[in-house]
């Protein structure tokens, strides 16, 4: 746990950090970008990033944050593009850190340590991911809200134009024991991104492969946050830019899967006692599953109608077969659009560096650019954020 800091002290230093803004020396070519971003864009795209080799292909100008990336090199190229950079929180990598959390003393030393290092390297904000189960009304639950609170309250004054996030599940109803205020945290923070991605994580239903973000399921997590009181400019919509290949395991009648097959068994590996899960995939980039595509494909690419979603089979170097379920341009155009329609504030992805940026080949460089363009089904449609358009999501989901 982080050494105590007085409350005397810490009203202190607080005083003097926007005096501090900018006051560490500049890795950029210029002064001035290392300044703060202050404008707010009007739509929020937000992309993390796990790698300093994208940055100087991505699409700047529809992408407004880059998350969990603090290279000098990424913060300033952002920074030249109007782009906010901003880091982790990295509550769980704390020694103790429910103990922390519940003193305010701590976390206030915490969180003025994070503050402290967001201005030495010239970032934007901070980005809260907490994914842990907790209980609704607990004493953590209301440490957590707090700490959120808090922070947002030392960010804003001490950092100009700064914007403090919180991760969220896709749903607010106890996804995997997240039982949050959601509410009150979307109240304390400036924006909450939903990651509506890893919706197999529990599986009750038959243990097939599947997909990672069907919409459906999508824009049922959206409308419950929606009908909490959460405003749709509080949200932005976290959509992947991967897939989960999933091994086909024998069937019950110990036949083993064919190489065209729609219905992938798939192994019983349980989670937060559900049937099965997506721990019998694996995370696939969408750079790897095009390359697989183009090597190792039984099938072509098909489309599953109610989910809305792209898979194929292909066929392992021992023979087996796998089914990758992923999203591609047509199916992340549906969300963006989703999003757009509900008057959300942003949509983002996870994550920039699962795309093939270096490629010689046209047809991969197609593909990389396809994903970047897809996104403009959000950035241009019509509307400003918080206004749902006049589509007839509302009408759907009242119906259900």
């Amino acid at each position: 746990m982080p050494p105590p800091v007085s409350p005397v002290s810490l009203l202190l230093i607080l005083a003097a950090m926007p005096l501090a803004v900018g006051a560490t020396k500049c890795p950029c070519e210029t002064e001035d970008l290392c300044a703060p971003v202050v404008a707010r864009r009007a739509k929020e795209v937000w992309g993390f990033d796990g790698s300093n080799d994208t940055y100087p292909f991505v699409d700047w100008s529809q992408l407004s944050m880059v998350l969990w990336n603090r290279h000098p090199e990424v913060m300033c190229a952002a920074h030249a593009h109007g782009a906010r950079v901003v880091d982790a929180a990295r509550l769980t990598s704390v020694p103790d850190w429910e103990e922390m959390l519940l003193d305010k003393t701590a976390r206030d030393t915490w969180l003025l340590g994070l503050l402290t290092d967001a201005v030495e390297n010239h970032l934007d904000g901070i980005n809260f991911d907490l994914e842990v189960p907790m209980r609704a009304g607990s004493a953590l639950c209301d440490a957590y809200t707090a700490a959120v609170s808090r922070a947002a309250d030392l960010f804003h004054k001490a950092i100009p134009g700064s914007l403090v996030s919180v991760d969220v599940a896709w749903s607010p109803y106890n996804v995997d024991g997240r039982s949050y205020d959601y509410v009150n945290l979307a109240e304390a923070a400036d924006l909450l991104f939903v990651m509506s991605y890893d919706l197999q994580g529990q599986v009750w239903g038959r243990c097939i492969a599947q997909a990672n973000s069907p919409i459906e399921q999508v824009e049922r997590g959206l409308y419950e946050f929606l009908h909490m009181g959460i405003p749709a400019s509080k949200l932005v919509l976290g959509v992947p830019w991967y897939g989960y290949d999933y091994p086909c395991v024998t069937a019950m009648d110990g036949r083993g899967a064919e190489l065209d097959t729609d219905f992938c068994p798939i192994d019983h590996l349980s989670y937060f006692n559900c049937s099965c899960s997506d721990l019998a995939g694996a995370q696939t980039k969408y750079k790897d599953i095009m390359a697989i595509y183009d090597t190792n494909r039984t099938t072509d690419i098909r489309w599953e109608p109610y989910l809305k979603a792209p898979y194929f089979n292909y066929r392992d170097g021992a023979g087996g077969v796998h089914q990758l379920w992923f999203d591609n341009p047509d199916s992340l155009t549906l969300k963006y659009r989703l999003a757009a329609e509900l008057g959300l504030r942003g949509v983002g992805f996870w994550a920039m560096d699962m795309l093939d940026y270096g490629s010689d080949d046209e047809a991969v460089r197609q593909q990389t650019d396809a994903m970047w363009q897809a996104l403009k089904a959000f950035t241009q449609a019509g509307g400003p954020p918080g206004v749902p358009s006049d589509g007839d999501c509302e009408a759907d989901w009242a119906a259900t």
